[in-house]
């Protein structure tokens, strides 16, 4: 069974609350383990109130801190996050989900869908494949091994990890590109996965015209208008649920 790493830094601790706040509602508590990652600098405030609804969320849930520079910027920040998480995952035997933040799951078994998928697809690696560039996109599922599999990735510094891991993974990835849409902005009002601007749904309409109906888990959105959307779709479905019946 998978493991989901939720790394977050004091820039998305408010988004990744957020996201597990979407994720009670979505489905309530389910039975996967979760591994916190987070900066070791990062004020106890924030790492207590993710813990909190995490474990709400999961079934059981570990807290991981590392070192990092003040004020790492992309992609540094993200790489040794990614890079200590991979190094701490050496000594256990769950492949793993890195989940990040602006990563949102849509339908309430999407992480079993994943599952699912991860054991059946006879690869190591599962996410999606970015057109065009040939990487599989950071927030993928990865084997316990990664750490010793990419060494070029764990020391990347000035390019982010994904990309410079793709020579030594991708024959052995799983494209997932039909559950994980990685979206990273809009050209033309259309979705594009290298380039424009930053998705904002502005609703639901927009939801269902951009994602694809079998998509489970939504890469990215960063300013949390994906969510709302959501929770006013979910909260809609379930008053008309809860409508008395007429004999």
């Amino acid at each position: 069974m998978l493991c989901v790493a939720l790394p977050f830094c004091a820039k998305d601790a408010v988004s990744m609350l957020d996201t597990l706040k979407w994720m009670g509602a979505l489905h309530g508590s389910i039975d996967f383990n979760a591994v916190l990652v987070f900066p070791s600098s990062l004020q106890h405030r924030f790492v207590e109130a993710i813990d909190n609804i995490a474990r709400v969320v999961f079934a059981h849930v570990e807290k991981f801190s590392y070192p990092c520079p003040a004020n790492s910027g992309w992609p540094l920040g993200p790489n040794l996050a990614w890079q200590s998480t991979a190094r701490r995952m050496l000594a256990g035997a769950s492949s793993w989900l890195w989940l990040e933040a602006d990563a949102i799951p849509l339908k309430s078994d999407w992480l079993k869908q994943l599952d699912v998928a991860y054991a059946q697809c006879g690869k190591a690696f599962m996410g999606a494949i970015v057109p065009h560039m040939g990487h599989c996109n950071g927030v993928a599922i990865y084997p316990p091994d990664t750490a010793s599999r990419c060494p070029k990735a764990m020391v990347a510094t000035n390019q982010a990890w994904d990309y410079v891991m793709r020579d030594e993974m991708i024959a052995d990835c799983h494209d997932a590109s039909d559950l994980i849409f990685h979206f990273w902005g809009l050209i033309n009002d259309r979705p594009h996965a290298t380039t424009g601007n930053p998705p904002h749904f502005k609703s639901i309409a927009d939801v269902k015209r951009w994602i694809p109906d079998s998509t489970v888990l939504m890469h990215r959105c960063k300013d949390g208008s994906l969510i709302k959307r959501l929770n006013e779709s979910l909260n809609l479905d379930r008053k008309l649920d809860a409508r008395p019946t007429v004999a």
